[in-house]
């Protein structure tokens, strides 16, 4: 019988394994995503950071320079995402049922940064929804925000700042406002009118009858001789 030549064997893993680099790099293109969503359409660094992390899923560069890449890649995505800055607490009044507030944000970067404000309460609605608005470079935009009134009272409204969709990552520490609702409506403000109609009417009234006991008697006239 003829002679058969042995199969080649291949190991289980073709070279090192690159799970935990794989790993890596998934985490940090989930950090450059959150910082592309904050800047322009148009900025050709988001296309940049996917051609590099592409670049690393291969054998020929070694754990100690992805790594160090990715560091790199890491620090510049979180300048970028620490350029905010968060509005300060303040407290604001109602009178009326529907009103509107400015939130002051703050950008520490020279250049632009596109964000989205997110306001919630358990008093007030905001019926823009969240805001997107693009923070000017190296200076506080004042964000007008539409608020109406649900119920009278004190509450508090909380301010997030985000990152744009689909990312939706929170750029500051949540800030607490305080409003004060004092708009009266629907019924209470038809109550309300009516009782000072009637307030001002018993006050005339009264003001009538006090007026003609205070008056002094009509003098009799002298007859002519």
């Amino acid at each position: 019988t003829a002679d058969v030549e042995p199969q080649p064997q291949l190991p289980d893993v073709a070279g090192p394994s690159l799970d935990a680099r794989l790993e890596r790099i998934g985490a940090v293109a989930t950090t450059l995503q959150a910082a592309a969503a904050v800047l322009p359409a148009d900025d050709p660094r988001p296309a940049t950071w996917l051609r590099r992390l592409d670049s690393f899923v291969s054998t020929a560069f070694d754990d100690d320079m992805v790594n160090a890449e990715l560091a790199e890649l890491e620090s510049e995505a979180g300048v970028l995402l620490a350029g905010v800055i968060a509005p300060e607490p303040f407290t604001f009044t109602l009178t009326g049922r529907s009103g509107d507030i400015d939130i002051r944000i703050g950008n520490r970067l020279d250049e632009p940064l596109n964000v989205v404000v997110r306001l919630s309460s358990p008093r007030l609605e905001f019926p823009d929804g969240d805001v997107a608005v693009t923070l000017a470079p190296d200076d506080v935009t004042v964000v007008n925000v539409p608020v109406v009134a649900r119920s009278n009272g004190t509450s508090p409204v909380t301010v997030e700042v985000l990152t744009p969709p689909p990312t939706s990552v929170p750029l500051t520490e949540p800030v607490t406002l305080t409003s004060r609702v004092n708009a009266l409506t629907g019924l209470g403000q038809v109550l309300t009118a009516a009782l000072l109609l009637m307030l001002l009417t018993w006050w005339f009234s009264h003001w009538r009858a006090r007026r003609r006991e205070n008056a002094p008697d009509e003098p009799e006239s002298v007859a002519a001789e």
